[in-house]
């Protein structure tokens, strides 16, 4: 099921990153949409942790529906322990309240360190009063906002995440489409805690500015490779956006069209409109012969 919904994921973002896409060279993926695998986690816990908060609201709601009725406690007991090796203490209030004639006890399903003595209401069932809930119990359940807050937090962090997957795979693909490619360039490994170690080149631009360019997360030495050299996908007018890789190789069918950009693609479909379609002083010309045969075929007749 979890690798179902990220291929379905990964399949409609390939599609939809780039409306045209050229693929002038051939990449592996693989390393950089394995980091949605671990993107997705995020989402799926915080999913898990708003069901809790879901399922808490609904138990508080339905157990309160039958406590229609309260009165004030005629006395209420602490009821605090105190731990001996860490010296905290935690208090479960008692509260005895009085139906009618019966003197009916309630106690606390919570402890805190602090109490308040204001809190002193018990909530009971008419029908069956020592069916109760103190007032401290009847106070919103702090796990409610604890699981709340924690799942809004992970799903915060998958949207976060998530946005920045979704830009490096446009980044990739404007580079598979229109990058340069540099092959075979000395590589170190570096340390990217907590991820471990990925490749990494110093790349020397046209202006003479060197950059330093860190491969993605993930990107592992072939076993086959001995010879310490990567290759690099970059957009001289733009060195941030770059894509390094093992074994990165043109296309065959693109091999004489070079490096193109969007607005060469355009003027690249205007020419073979104009080739497609003849001159309209050729096609006259090709026209008006046959015309002038028939009508002096005409006139002959």
């Amino acid at each position: 099921m979890f690798s179902f919904v990220e291929d379905v994921i990964i399949d409609s973002i390939d599609d939809n990153c780039i409306k045209e896409s050229r693929d002038m060279y051939q990449v592996n993926l693989a390393n950089v949409k394995k980091k949605f695998r671990y993107i997705l986690i995020f989402c799926v816990i915080g999913v898990i942790f708003l069901l809790l908060a879901f399922i808490l609201s609904i138990m508080n709601i339905y157990e309160r529906i039958s406590l229609t009725e309260n009165v004030v406690a005629i006395k209420v007991e602490d009821n605090c322990i105190t731990n001996r090796e860490s010296g905290s203490t935690l208090c479960s209030p008692i509260y005895y309240y009085q139906v009618k004639e019966d003197v009916l006890t309630c106690e606390s399903s919570k402890s805190t360190e602090k109490f308040s003595f204001s809190k002193n209401k018990v909530y009971y069932n008419p029908n069956n009063p020592s069916t109760c809930m103190t007032e401290f119990d009847y106070a919103t359940n702090p796990l409610i906002f604890f699981f709340f807050s924690l799942g809004a937090l992970f799903i915060l962090l998958f949207v976060i995440y998530f946005i920045s997957y979704l830009k490096r795979m446009k980044t990739i693909q404007y580079l598979v489409d229109y990058g340069t490619l540099e092959k075979n360039l000395n590589f170190t490994m570096e340390s990217v805690i907590p991820f471990g170690k990925v490749p990494a080149v110093n790349y020397l631009l046209p202006d003479g500015t060197t950059i330093h360019i860190r491969g993605d997360v993930g990107l592992k030495v072939p076993i086959y490779k001995s010879d310490n050299k990567i290759d690099l996908l970059i957009d001289l007018d733009n060195p941030t956006k770059s894509f390094l890789d093992f074994d990165i190789e043109k296309n065959g069918e693109n091999m004489d069209k070079g490096r193109m950009f969007p607005s060469d693609l355009l003027k690249e479909e205007e020419s073979n409109e104009e080739l497609s379609s003849p001159p309209s002083s050729l096609y006259s010309n090709m026209v008006n012969p046959v015309m002038n045969n028939r009508e002096e075929d005409d006139r002959n007749y």
